[in-house]
């Protein structure tokens, strides 16, 4: 993987309680990083300062320092009076500029009785890769929600802040414990850490309900609720109900809300509002998608597919039609299939079979391709994720689990590291298909014994898989080699013209090392007129943060979240006129030198559709250490030096930080 540097730095300051104190402040050494020293005379003076400390005053001192290592380094500091003396440790993290990518391949091993099965992994990374940012992890899990129960607060990696992703915090626990529960599994730890997360899901989404009874991505800040997002809502806490507390009232009005949408002579569900997942929003498969997914929430519970079975069946003869018509779209043909099996229509068997007939099948596996787009991605496309998990519910449903295997043994492949998939809808709905197929078969005593070995360091690693450790995620880093590279990107597919426009310029407030500028200008330039719900990720610059004053949300833009060293900005979607924005920053640390980071657009509910362009502040890049001390600091006297021993030059991103900590003094 490889990912930007940050920096961070502070300051030293000592204060006093009486008479004032003549303090040595000394930085220990280490092999994480050089010390940024003086030479005078080809010898180098040790890394120590002198202070005077004023009486209940403080005092700064800079220790500039050149990180050798990515990851965690340790600073002490000791300093020293002839009162007292005291150390305080810091930890510093240090990353590669860049933007953060990874790369995961799942097996699913089988072992019968005593069996031994081999199979082999390879990977290269891509030569743009940042050297001495790579890592390769092996883990072993002995049943499939393993790494998804361990997870449950980070499945993916992109940030929930809307209504609809933040069901992420609800809807696995459900599948999880469904799974668990069906399979005599279900332990009183996982099932509190499940529903400590479910109650908070669903406390959460309660704050996106509109005044209406409605939900919908930013509540009543929309213009109106969505049909789309409330059936997703309301399915969800329907099966939350077996493991929670669910106001009747909420599921009862939001009913009431979302069927009033549907045309009585055709059958069809409406959208009032915005639809953020894009196969929903737009196109001649647009209504049939769209009635199919809020279908499948009036038959999750047969109160309300009683109450409301003429809604029910005027959209169950409208989907049947459709089919009839003939379907183009695998997505939307896979969700129509749930649909119809759900309501057990007597097209529901061909239906399926015709989706079958649509996938293609390789290795034991079996999958669909959408026919909206290649993707520039390593992963398949959520769409795709989609696809199958509609598809392995209706095997489930029809009883069909042999035919559903090759598509189950696909997912599981498809998994991030985390164990969600790229976007929330495809990891809710991966995840529900795998945890409801699964139950088809018998928890047998798993008794495995797996053995790793790496080409790059000859290094063996032995796993043993037991039915109490089943669900116990085991890992394993293992040595890669930094010497191969590939000279063009391992790509699924030929790659594709960029379907983001993205400009970022970068500008420095004059005379002002304290605060920079960044506008950035995007529009969209893919089929059709817009997107979906859109994300740009802005990468912080080592040493700033956001200005205090944030950024306008007005227009487009939805809604702002920070989180680390990053800025999340959510636009309901992007259209062919450009959409323009400036990020405020304000320098918050001692970091020379520094590199550049990166400003991401991505597509939320197809994440291989980003496209990132890098940036950085031309003043901040070029300003040295001796620009923060002046001539008052001894390290830049005129006659002497500044220098960096033993610098590292495997660490290019890197760049000089003063680091500083603050102390709290007290002399009797």
């Amino acid at each position: 993987m490889a990912h930007r540097r940050q920096g961070p730095s502070g300051t030293v300051r000592l204060r006093t309680g009486g008479a004032s104190e003549r303090v040595n402040m000394t930085l220990e050494t280490n092999s994480t990083f050089d010390i940024v020293v003086p030479v005078i005379n080809s010898s180098t003076i040790a890394e120590q300062q002198n202070v005077t400390v004023l009486s209940k005053q403080s005092e700064m001192v800079l220790f500039p320092i050149n990180p050798k290592k990515l990851g965690e380094i340790s600073l002490i500091v000791k300093a020293m009076s002839p009162a007292a003396s005291e150390a305080k440790t810091q930890k510093v993290f240090v990353k590669a500029e860049g933007v953060q990518t990874f790369y995961t391949q799942n097996l699913l091993l089988e072992g019968p009785g005593s069996v031994s099965v081999s199979k082999q992994l390879s990977f290269t990374f891509p030569s743009e890769v940042v050297q001495g940012s790579e890592q390769a992890y092996v883990t072993v899990i002995g049943n499939f929600l393993g790494t998804s129960i361990q997870n449950l607060e980070s499945l993916i990696r992109l940030p929930y802040g809307c209504g609809e992703q933040n069901m992420i915090l609800l809807a696995p626990e459900i599948f999880a414990l469904q799974y668990l529960s069906a399979t005599n599994q279900l332990t009183e730890n996982i099932k509190t850490k499940a529903i400590n997360f479910m109650e908070q899901g669903y406390q959460r989404e309660l704050t996106y309900k509109r005044n209406d009874n409605s939900f919908s991505a930013f509540g009543n800040n929309d213009r109106t609720g969505s049909t789309w997002l409330s059936a997703f809502v309301v399915r969800c806490f329907l099966q939350a109900r077996q493991f929670i507390y669910i106001h009747p009232e909420i599921l009862d009005k939001t009913m009431q809300w979302l069927v009033q949408y549907q045309d009585e002579q055709t059958g069809i569900f409406n959208e009032p509002g915005h639809v953020y997942h894009l196969e929903l929003q737009g196109g001649v498969n647009a209504p049939t998608t769209l009635t199919a997914y809020i279908m499948t929430a009036l038959l999750e519970d047969d109160q309300y597919r009683n109450l409301y079975q003429d809604k029910v069946t005027k959209a169950k003869k409208y989907l049947e039609d459709q089919y009839d018509f003939g379907i183009s779209s695998n997505y939307t043909l896979s969700i129509v299939v749930y649909a119809l099996s759900l309501a057990n229509s007597s097209k529901a068997a061909e239906a399926l079979n015709q989706l079958s007939l649509k996938a293609d099948s390789t290795g034991g596996l079996k999958y669909w391709v959408s026919s909206t787009g290649a993707s520039n991605s390593w992963q398949p496309r959520s769409l795709d994720i989609e696809t199958a998990a509609y598809a392995l519910l209706s095997y489930h449903k029809q009883n069909q689990i042999a035919n559903g295997v090759p598509v189950m043994n696909w997912l599981i492949q498809q998994r991030n590291d985390l164990g969600g998939f790229a976007s929330t809808q495809d990891t809710i709905m991966a995840l529900y298909a795998l945890a409801q197929f699964m139950t088809a078969f018998s928890s047998n005593e798993t008794s495995l014994t797996v053995s790793v070995t790496s080409s790059a360091s000859f290094a063996t690693k032995t796993f043993q898989i037991r039915k109490e450790n089943s669900l116990v995620v085991q890992t394993q880093q293992f040595n890669v080699k930094y010497n191969q590279r590939l000279e063009s990107r391992r790509e699924r597919r030929t790659p594709i013209p960029e379907i983001f426009a993205l400009s970022v310029k970068s500008t420095d407030i004059a005379n002002n090392v304290y605060q920079l500028l960044v506008d950035i200008c995007s529009s969209y330039q893919g089929p059709g007129n817009q997107t979906g719900m859109v994300l740009l990720e802005v990468g912080i610059l080592s040493g700033f943060k956001l200005h205090p004053k944030g950024i306008p949300i007005s227009g487009s833009l939805k809604m702002l979240e920070t989180k680390y060293d990053k800025v999340y900005l959510y636009f309901d979607m992007m259209t062919k006129t450009q959409v323009c924005v400036t990020v405020p920053l304000v320098r918050t640390a001692y970091v020379a030198g520094t590199k550049k980071s990166y400003v991401s657009i991505i597509d939320y509910y197809e994440p291989s559709a980003t496209v990132t362009r890098n940036y950085n502040s031309e003043m901040m890049s070029r300003i040295t250490i001796c620009d923060y001390c002046g001539v008052t600091c001894n390290r830049c006297k005129s006659n002497v030096t500044v220098t960096s021993p033993n610098s590292s030059d495997n660490l290019p991103a890197l760049s000089f930080i003063l680091f500083s900590i603050i102390w709290i003094w007290k002399v009797l």
